[in-house]
């Protein structure tokens, strides 16, 4: 692992970057047979739920707003759908796939969303 530490990351995200780096590389170390699309959610969980719980007095329009949406989603593990969801474009066969198998994942994470 290699974590470069330089001027251009900000002290506000740098230890968000590094658990970044960790997260991937501790994925694709394990000797786990899942697909990108599985790693990509895994880690993006994980990236989710560590950005919310560094989230404490910090103010700002990412901070007060996507942090806890996205930590929110993750609580309810609703991020799993919503990985799918976003990267339909990049893998198509497999997201469709998946969105098919897992329909009731899906309507969750809409509601979840539509929620008040």
């Amino acid at each position: 692992i290699s974590i470069n530490i330089s001027s251009t990351v900000s002290d506000e995200f740098m230890l968000a970057e590094m658990m970044l780096g960790m997260l991937v590389a501790q994925k694709y170390a394990e000797d786990e047979e899942k697909t990108e699309l599985e790693n990509f959610a895994d880690i993006s969980g994980g990236i989710f739920n560590f950005l919310g719980d560094m989230n404490e007095g910090k103010k700002g329009f990412f901070w007060d707003f996507y942090v806890p949406f996205f930590h929110d989603m993750a609580k309810t593990e609703n991020y799993e759908a919503f990985c799918y969801y976003i990267s339909q474009s990049k893998f198509e066969k497999d997201v469709d796939e998946w969105l098919e198998n897992n329909p009731d994942s899906k309507e969750k994470l809409i509601l979840w969303i539509q929620a008040p």
